[in-house]
C-alpha cells in the first residue's frame, strides 16, 4: 500500500486519501485480508491513460495481467478507477456498490497507520502534497469535509 501511495504522489504530486482499513476478500479463495482505501487525485489525463498509468503500477508490484485467472488469485496491488469527473465531488464513490468503498466510508472498521516520509498516514482522512521541487511530502490530516476544499481548488484552477 506505501508503494502504490508513493507512486500516486509522484504521478499527480496531490491526493486526498481516506483511512486505510483491513477487509476480507470477497470471491477470493484466500487467507490473506486486504488493505483498502479510497484517493481522490486531479488529472489532466484521460480516464484510459489513467487505467494504463494504474495498470503498469500494478504490474510493477507483481501483478501478471497475462493471467486469464488472475481475478481469483491473491494479488500484491488491485488499483481500481472508481468513478471519473471534471468536476470534483466528493459524494462520487457514494454511488458505487463495490462493497469495500462502503466499508472504507462507513469508516466503522478499524484503520492502518502506514510511513508515508517522515509521518504517518492511513489512519484518518489525509490530504498529501509532494513538492517535486523539494521532494518533501506534506501532509495535512483533518475530518473529510474539511479536505474539500483544499483538493477542489486544482479542479477550479484548469
Amino acid at each position: 500500500m506505501q508503494r502504490v501511495i508513493n507512486t500516486l504522489l509522484e504521478k499527480y504530486e496531490r491526493i486526498q486519501l481516506y483511512p486505510v482499513i483491513v477487509t476480507k476478500p470477497e470471491a477470493l479463495m484466500t487467507s490473506n485480508d486486504f488493505l483498502n482505501t479510497l484517493v481522490i487525485i486531479h488529472s489532466n489525463l484521460s480516464h484510459d491513460q489513467i487505467k494504463s498509468q494504474l495498470n503498469e503500477l500494478e504490474e510493477s508490484l507483481g501483478r501478471d495481467r497475462s493471467d486469464p485467472l488472475r481475478s481469483h488469485k491473491d494479488r500484491t496491488a488491485d488499483v481500481d478507477i472508481i468513478a471519473c469527473s471534471e468536476t470534483y465531488d466528493p459524494n462520487i464513490f457514494s454511488r458505487c456498490k463495490e462493497v469495500y468503498v462502503g466499508q472504507v466510508l462507513l469508516s466503522d472498521q478499524p484503520s492502518v497507520s502506514l510511513p508515508l516520509g517522515d509521518s504517518f498516514v492511513g489512519d484518518r482522512a489525509a490530504a498529501i502534497h509532494l513538492d517535486r521541487t523539494t521532494g518533501q511530502i506534506r501532509i495535512v490530516h483533518d475530518e473529510l469535509d474539511g479536505l474539500d476544499d483544499w483538493l477542489k481548488t486544482g479542479f477550479e484552477t484548469e
